[in-house]
């Protein structure tokens, strides 16, 4: 199966919570069985998932991408023994001796946060 990439006539997917989602400036064609199939290419997660959500197409995305729409049943998973490992969630912040108070309440923040709520556990995809 090949595709090919296009300029597309896209220029905003619309629903009903958001004037404008995200600019689709790209197209994938897809020729299957004599039938072409379009699908917009999108960069952004959440334009992804609203498109998906909008029934455009389905959707490759992280758990923390799609979570509050798989918890609302605006999503399902249609295949729950496969997921794309994402990747570690990480927090980046200068190694100094002296860490900002700010800094270091963040970091803890969102430590304490992760464990208390479980979000380690709830944004696994396996």
């Amino acid at each position: 199966m090949h595709g090919r990439l296009r300029r597309s006539a896209y220029s905003s997917l619309r629903d009903s919570t958001s004037v404008l989602k995200s600019r689709c400036v790209f197209e994938l064609a897809i020729e299957i069985g004599g039938i072409e199939i379009i699908a917009p290419v999108l960069s952004d997660p959440q334009a992804v998932c609203a498109a998906a959500v909008m029934g455009v197409g389905v959707a490759v995305l992280a758990m923390s991408d799609v979570f509050e729409a798989l918890r609302q049943g605006t999503l399902v998973r249609l295949l729950p023994q496969w997921y794309v490992d994402a990747g570690t969630i990480s927090l980046y912040y200068p190694s100094r001796a002296q860490l900002p108070a700010k800094t270091r309440a963040f970091v803890d923040f969102v430590v304490e946060s992760f464990e208390r709520e479980g979000l380690a556990r709830r944004l696994s995809a396996d």
